[in-house]
């Protein structure tokens, strides 16, 4: 059986395509991957890994363990993830995850809150400020920065243009009337104990405080390493 004729736009295009100059040939390549990188990066957005690759500046490689915690996430509304140090826990739960979901948020009723907690307001800030950060200065963010007076863009508080908020607290904050959709909460147990609250007051908050705020469809992330033998996370 012969293989079918090529159609008359196939001939045409390989007739352009040789009628082309090396210069008019790589110019087209290079428009044409510069396409691609454009179309990789708008799935990307759909995508936790493929955002993490494509379009996070530094990237963060989706190892094994981090394909794992992202199938969790997407399955779990409760979910406890305890790993050592240097496994990229607070970069791909507290930054990259929260970072992900809101940037997907394309219309402003579809908006919701995101809380960061941490031991300390000041560790929640920093991971905020990671989060300022990429979204000031990666171009495939930067839409996201509210272009008027009248959203909260600072050091504790968050409010991007499509309405998602996202606050930093510390254990202990003043936290009550608040319903996020997302609570992200990063190393809570200090290497020395648990900071300015002892373990079983960190408990009581937890669960006079921060349970009740998650209403139906809340999802509560809790990330860390042990520092003791009995401290907040042997509790959860």
């Amino acid at each position: 059986m012969e293989p079918p004729s090529p159609s008359k736009s196939t001939l045409a295009l390989t007739a352009a395509l040789k009628a082309m100059t090396p210069q008019e040939l790589e110019s087209l390549l290079e428009k044409s991957q510069s396409s691609l990188r454009f179309l990789r990066r708008s799935l990307a957005r759909e995508n936790l890994p493929e955002f993490m690759l494509e379009i996070l500046e530094p990237p963060i490689q989706p190892y094994p363990h981090i394909l794992e915690w992202i199938r969790l996430s997407e399955t779990e509304e409760n979910l406890l993830v305890e790993a050592a140090r240097d496994h990229f826990k607070s970069s791909m739960l507290s930054y990259a995850y929260p970072l992900f979901l809101v940037q997907g948020v394309k219309y402003a009723r579809d908006a919701f809150p995101v809380a960061l907690f941490s031991y300390a307001a000041s560790q929640a800030e920093e991971n905020l400020r990671r989060i300022r950060q990429q979204i000031e200065g990666n171009p495939y963010l930067s839409w996201r920065v509210p272009r008027n007076n009248s959203f909260v863009w600072d050091v504790g508080n968050l409010e991007a243009s499509n309405g998602c908020t996202i606050k930093a607290y510390g254990f202990g904050s003043s936290f009550r009337g608040r319903h996020p959709k997302y609570i992200i909460i990063d190393d809570p147990c200090k290497d020395e104990g648990t900071g300015s609250m002892s373990w079983e007051q960190q408990v009581k908050f937890f669960e006079s405080v921060i349970v009740p705020a998650a209403k139906a469809g809340s999802q509560i992330v809790i990330t860390g390493n042990p520092v003791a033998l009995v401290d907040f996370l042997s509790y959860v």
